[in-house]
């Protein structure tokens, strides 16, 4: 049985579950994306502020 058949053949309760599960599961690799996102830019103002720093400290 495919994801097709599953939801021609289930109720209103079950396509809504089918439905809250891919919607979290987007929602959660949205989160991983952004989160990736925001560490590697945090690395690299790390990476910025540690050279800036070492300039004025010389």
């Amino acid at each position: 049985m495919d994801a097709l058949d599953f939801l021609k053949q289930s109720d209103g309760v079950g396509k809504f579950i089918a439905f809250l599960l891919l919607a979290m599961s987007i929602a959660s690799w949205v989160v991983i994306f952004w989160k990736a996102w925001v560490i590697k830019r945090a690395v690299r103002d790390v990476a910025q502020s540690i050279a800036g720093f070492g300039k004025l400290r010389m």
